[in-house]
């Protein structure tokens, strides 16, 4: 009597143990954002920026530009070691991949065998050359020469990405230079023109037309105009 009195507590209580359906996505989305926020049924990508043209630096229009990119590249050591890189990773590739082929030594000769039978003595000559085939049956050598060209690849990428920030930095050192020499251009008119207008202060002030406090004022903006100007030119001796 005890046992089926067990058993029915049991079966009684199973019901309330019984483990409740996983949340499906709307009632998961729903408890985690509010009800304001739309979510799209599809994500799209972002647009992506144009890629930069290969040949950008011809946009500028600028011959002198071009030159002096031109023997920047020509005299760029980093440049040139990346360069001898490219060719040795080629020369790599080329040396794999040849030995996949069959190869003919430079090994040949001739051999004359003399044969005695019942009838007399006879003269036979007996060329030959050496070739050789290295048999790629676990793919060692497709491997190596996988391997090989990707390193060709990469090195050759990593010469054009120095071949393209080169040129870009020269490019901005170019014009940054000119831009400050117009700004040394500008400041020397301007100094110019505060020490005309002190000049004219001071006259001013002698026949009483001028306070001593207009020269001080002229004066300072010319000090200000001289020290702006010594900035420039350093800024302009740098980026030469």
């Amino acid at each position: 009597m005890r046992a089926i009195f067990a058993i029915a507590v049991l079966t009684a209580l199973l019901p309330g143990c019984a483990l409740k359906e996983a949340p499906t996505r709307p009632e998961l989305l729903e408890l985690a954002f509010p009800a304001t926020i739309d979510i799209p049924p599809a994500w799209r990508a972002g647009q992506q920026p144009d890629a930069v043209p290969g040949d950008w630096l011809a946009l500028f229009n600028d011959a002198a530009l071009a030159a002096v990119i031109a023997e920047a590249m020509a005299h760029n050591l980093d440049l040139r070691q990346a360069a001898e890189g490219v060719v040795i990773a080629q020369q790599n590739l080329v040396r794999i991949g040849a030995q996949l082929r069959p190869q003919v030594n430079a090994e040949a000769g001739a051999k004359v065998m003399k044969e005695h039978n019942v009838g007399g003595t006879t003269d036979s000559t007996l060329a030959w050359a050496s070739a050789s085939w290295e048999i790629d049956l676990w793919g060692r050598l497709r491997s190596q020469r996988a391997a090989a060209a990707a390193r060709y690849q990469a090195t050759a990428l990593d010469y054009d990405f120095a071949r393209q920030s080169l040129a870009a930095v020269t490019a901005k050192t170019w014009y940054l230079t000119i831009e400050t020499r117009q700004l040394v251009e500008l400041g020397e008119r301007t100094v110019a023109v505060f020490r005309e207008l002190t000049r004219l202060a001071e006259a001013r002030r002698k026949s009483g037309k001028d306070s001593d406090l207009d020269v001080v004022h002229v004066r300072a903006n010319l000090d200000m105009a001289e020290s702006q100007l010594e900035l420039t030119r350093q800024l302009y001796g740098e980026a030469r």
